[in-house]
């Protein structure tokens, strides 16, 4: 009710003549291009040259103390097997000094710190809070309370992969994210809780199946602090938790937790090292492990981003056998506009 009487508050406040209000218009995206190394343990190895992108436009108003903002991307992956271009991000925020309210297509989660100099699509981390049970880009309703520093998510949607049976169902989220400065403590917390449902009259919806009353819960950690001017670490955390719809099954859950260190080297350069630990227990006999290492250089020359990338991802569980480690080198160059 609170929400339905805020939309309205501010559908009565743009009723201001739209001829009274600045309009601005921006180009957004970015173009990445890196020469890619990567080995697998007992397995082959490739190095090549990729490429992607991404790019999108903005238009904003401001009527009285409000502002409206409509955004658009699309993301352009040349060395991908899915279809290019694809719809990323399409949303719509009015808002003003105290409050944003966002209705769209995007992706509001995540609280990862620190990685202060990585960039490229190389360096890799478990990405706190932004392991939901549906990961691409959907549709979200966002309350932002700016001076308060929290942030409310409500999702729902509808889904159905095209290469699976079974699999039509619902999906409600509910997050909260709350971040803060203090000094030279950058903190965050968010938890996100979700349910998914199946409608007896989905003609691929299964009842009593996986997605039917599937459950999934997280609370997330992340803080930097800053050491000195050109030092910084971090700490985050994850644990989460989703157990299918079907009866008896087991949750399965998920403990990741990882540090960061960032030095800047003079200018805009530097270095970041992280080390990830992700502990995997889905209630067999023994759980599953990950570690992520990575050594991440950056130096800005104008509006590029050089930089050069060192990571090793590694895997490991008895039950099933699981026994992995690829080691990805990169250098190249990204713009971000």
């Amino acid at each position: 009710m609170l929400k339905s009487c805020m939309v309205v508050a501010m559908v009565g406040a743009m009723a201001a003549p739209v001829m009274a209000a600045d309009l601005n218009a921006t180009v957004n995206g970015r173009t990445r291009t890196w020469l890619e190394s990567v080995a697998v343990k007992d397995g082959g190895s490739t190095m090549q040259f990729k490429a992607d992108g991404r790019l999108g436009a903005s238009v904003s108003a401001t009527s009285g103390e409000w502002t409206v903002t409509a955004f658009q991307n699309v993301d352009i992956d040349s060395d991908s097997d899915k279809a290019s271009p694809t719809i990323r991000e399409q949303y719509i925020t009015i808002g003003n000094e105290t409050m944003d309210i966002t209705l769209g297509r995007t992706a509001p989660y995540g609280i990862s710190k620190g990685m202060t100099y990585t960039a490229g699509p190389i360096y890799n981390a478990y990405w706190i809070g932004e392991n939901v049970p549906t990961t691409d880009v959907t549709d979200h309703l966002i309350v932002n309370l700016k001076e308060v520093g929290l942030t409310v998510i409500l999702g729902m949607n509808d889904y159905n992969e095209a290469d699976a049976t079974g699999d039509a169902r619902s999906e409600t989220l509910v997050g909260l994210v709350y971040g803060k400065q203090f000094g030279a403590i950058d903190f965050a917390v968010e938890y996100l809780s979700a349910s998914s449902k199946v409608d007896e009259y989905a003609a691929d919806g299964q009842v009593d199946g996986a997605y039917d009353g599937g459950k999934f819960s997280a609370l997330a950690l992340g803080v930097d602090y800053a050491i000195s001017e050109t030092m910084d670490v971090a700490l985050n955390y994850e644990s989460n938790s989703a157990t299918a719809g079907n009866d008896g099954a087991e949750a399965d859950k998920n403990t990741a937790m990882e540090l960061w260190f960032s030095m800047g080297l003079g200018g805009d350069s530097g270095v970041s090292v992280g080390y990830t630990t992700v502990s995997s227990d889905d209630g067999s006999a023994e759980k599953g492990t990950k570690t992520i290492t990575n050594l991440a250089y950056l130096n800005k020359v104008g509006i590029a981003s050089l930089y050069a990338n060192y990571l090793i991802e590694t895997e490991k569980d008895d039950d099933d056998a699981t026994d992995t480690s690829v080691t990805t080198i990169a250098v190249g160059a990204a713009v971000y506009f």
